[in-house]
């Protein structure tokens, strides 16, 4: 992917949320991992559910496709940071 160019929106609607507010954010980039902070241009993608599961799953998801997922903000403050999502990616995989 090429420096600079987001990729679409991840978004999972159905009619069980249709209309809900979105609950978590993955804040994403193409930016290599090596960089040390997230960069000025990111992109937001919301994940349309209210399950901290499901959001991290996406996160997974979108690093297992080449995708920096540099934070995932959350309702009521919930915050998780780079290597946290990587730490929890590891994890899951080795289950």
């Amino acid at each position: 992917m090429p420096s600079g160019v987001f990729f679409p929106i991840l978004c999972v609607r159905g009619p069980h949320n249709e209309g809900v507010p979105v609950a978590y954010e993955l804040f994403c980039t193409d930016t290599p991992p090596s960089a040390k902070r997230m960069p000025e241009r990111y992109r937001v993608v919301p994940v349309d559910s209210d399950s901290l599961g499901a959001a991290i799953n996406a996160a997974c998801r979108l690093i297992d496709d080449g995708v920096t997922v540099w934070k995932l903000l959350g309702s009521a403050g919930f915050r998780m940071e780079r290597s946290d999502i990587e730490a929890e990616r590891l994890r899951r995989q080795r289950t």
